[in-house]
């Protein structure tokens, strides 16, 4: 329970998405150090080699978006604070992008025909992490995204980052969207 409310406590501090960076890699500088005295670590770490992680991050889309018109957007650089500890990670991938209308009142998604995630770190190529294409009109303010699956290892490693957001709207906004995308990553460590 300490160990919980301690990693709570570290992403509250960062406030930023790459919060669960810092609690992660926190969690294994606890934990190895502990087990480094057991005969046979590998046995020890199997229950811990895949790291299920949930993120929140907020966006929005302003009102003057053209229609049936690509129309991209960039977030600043974020900070990865791990950099330098990220040597133990095998894998890593976004398994699941939820995005939630969070304001105005009402507002659905149906003004949406497409929308796609991108990740962009310097010296790498930009990558695709999760789309949808064809949105229905009956969609409410809640739409799931498709996870591409893609290795993003090399990514989490780099200094920095940032995502790209492109869509393609069907219907004009009246106002500024604003909308929570929750993430949900899955980390291989130690394999």
């Amino acid at each position: 329970m300490i160990l919980l409310n301690y990693l709570n406590q570290i992403m509250k501090r960062t406030q930023s998405s790459t919060g669960w960076l810092v609690a992660i890699f926190s969690l294994l500088l606890i934990l190895l150090p502990a087990m480094s005295g057991c005969k046979k670590v590998s046995e020890k770490l199997e229950n811990f080699t895949t790291l299920r992680i949930n993120s929140a991050t907020q966006f929005s889309i302003p009102p003057a978006v053209p229609v049936n018109t690509l129309f991209s957007f960039v977030t600043p650089p974020n900070r990865n604070p791990n950099s330098g500890t990220t040597l133990l990670i095998n894998r890593s991938s976004l398994e699941k992008v939820t995005l939630t209308i969070q304001n105005p009142s009402g507002q659905t998604f149906r003004f949406l025909k497409s929308i796609r995630f991108f990740l962009q770190a310097d010296g790498l190529p930009e990558i695709e992490v999760a789309n949808q294409l064809n949105i229905d009109d009956a969609v409410g303010n809640v739409l799931e995204l498709n996870a591409t699956g893609a290795e993003l290892k090399d990514y989490i490693k780099k200094e920095t980052f940032r995502l790209r957001t492109e869509i393609v709207a069907d219907e004009e906004l009246g106002q500024k969207v604003e909308i929570k995308s929750d993430l949900g990553f899955a980390i291989v460590i130690l394999a």
